[in-house]
């Protein structure tokens, strides 16, 4: 790509990722991450264990899916 670049060739990418897509999962440990802020606290009125939650209403996991994005 450098290469390419410096030559002032154009060239094309297209990175495709299967993260933050309707089926919301992540990581434990990815989610473990963001469960205790504040305003993810206040919005799970309080509670942070996983088992206890709407997978589909919890923000961390959400905010988990992110992480791993852009981790990857």
């Amino acid at each position: 790509m450098t290469k390419q670049n410096n030559a002032g060739k154009p060239f094309y990418i297209q990175l495709s990722h299967y993260a933050a897509h309707a089926r919301w999962e992540c990581k434990l440990s990815s989610r473990a991450l963001f469960q205790n802020h504040p305003d993810v606290v206040a919005y799970n009125k309080g509670q942070t264990v996983p088992a206890k939650l709407n997978r589909k209403k919890d923000p961390t996991v959400f905010f988990g899916m992110i992480y791993e994005l852009d981790q990857s």
